[in-house]
């Protein structure tokens, strides 16, 4: 049984390597034991310890997986933004302004502001629609009179908290 046991072995090792069924390699060892010694042997319990092993090696990859992705996950959690309305340098024109900021992650709404500024003072507070788009910033109010200014945002990262900010430059036709 032991020269069984050897080639088994040697059989299990190549079908690891060359990506044969760990399970059909141990069900042809059995066979081949209970065939020259004319019993099964130890080959239940191979079977079992085989069986045992592809267990292991699905939960270690299965963690593996999980792990890498919670990496992933906390590397995405400072935002950037994407493209926003309006644009840098635009220039607005009627009673009504709508202000977008789309980010690369999703924002916290409710932690995140945004404002309009001129000469570094708050002219317009906005309170951002809290069931816009995951990854959007949404405000809209009465446009600003005539002149040059920021569109300036906080938000707060759903992932990790983190906190970025920035401003957008745009103008209000007179």
């Amino acid at each position: 049984m032991a020269r069984w046991q050897s080639f088994c072995s040697a059989s299990t090792l190549t079908g690891q390597i060359t990506g044969v069924s760990l399970m059909s390699v141990a069900g042809d060892c059995c066979g081949s034991a209970r065939d020259r010694d004319g019993a099964q042997g130890g080959c239940i319990d191979l079977m079992n310890q085989l069986a045992s092993l592809i267990r292991y090696a699905r939960g270690f990859a299965a963690l593996l997986t999980a792990l890498l992705l919670g990496v992933q996950v906390a590397v995405a959690g400072t935002l950037h933004m994407l493209d926003s309305t309006p644009t840098a340098d635009a220039i607005i024109h009627g009673r009504h302004a709508e202000y977008v900021i789309r980010f690369d992650g999703p924002v916290d709404h409710i932690a995140s502001r945004i404002e309009v500024v001129q000469s570094d003072r708050v002219v317009q507070l906005l309170t951002p629609l809290g069931d816009s788009a995951v990854d959007v910033l949404f405000a809209s109010g009465e446009t600003p009179p005539p002149g040059r200014y920021l569109l300036r945002w906080q938000v707060r990262s759903v992932v990790d908290g983190t906190v970025t900010e920035g401003s957008i430059p745009f103008s209000v036709a007179p």
